[in-house]
């Protein structure tokens, strides 16, 4: 031992032995811990669920299937387009914006706009049509 209660060369020596042959054992090890840390990953679902993603089977799913058979594929999942206003005269557009966002291919419907309560915003529900669907 040295006098400050260290290792000595001879401890030094044998301690980097250990790890340098064994660096092919170390480094399988932590890519092997990594892996299995990581694995759940592949299985991670990040959106939100859908009832199209349902199995076939349920009830919502059924429900899912035939509202977009009888409707067209994008009655289940409605669009929302916000329109920010401002503080000017915004709101006297909205008629134009309406037929605008109707003239879309591929829209089938716009609700009437959904002002917000200081009326500098408005929201238009609207639902698209399966492109494969005249």
């Amino acid at each position: 031992m040295s006098d400050k209660g260290g290792m000595t060369e001879e401890d030094a020596r044998r301690f980097n032995g250990f790890f340098v042959a064994g660096t092919a054992v170390f480094v399988l090890a932590a890519v092997g811990a990594l892996l299995a840390v990581a694995a759940p990953a592949l299985w991670m679902q990040t959106a939100f669920p859908a009832a199209g993603d349902a199995p076939v089977q349920t009830t919502y799913r059924q429900a899912y299937d035939l509202l977009a058979e009888g409707f067209g594929t994008g009655i289940n999942g409605p669009l929302l387009i916000v329109a920010d206003l401002g503080h000017g005269g915004g709101a006297a557009n909205l008629p134009a914006v309406t037929r605008d966002i109707a003239a879309v291919p591929g829209i089938v419907s716009v609700s009437e706009p959904q002002m917000s309560s200081d009326g500098s915003t408005a929201v238009f529900p609207h639902f698209m049509m399966d492109r494969a669907k005249p």
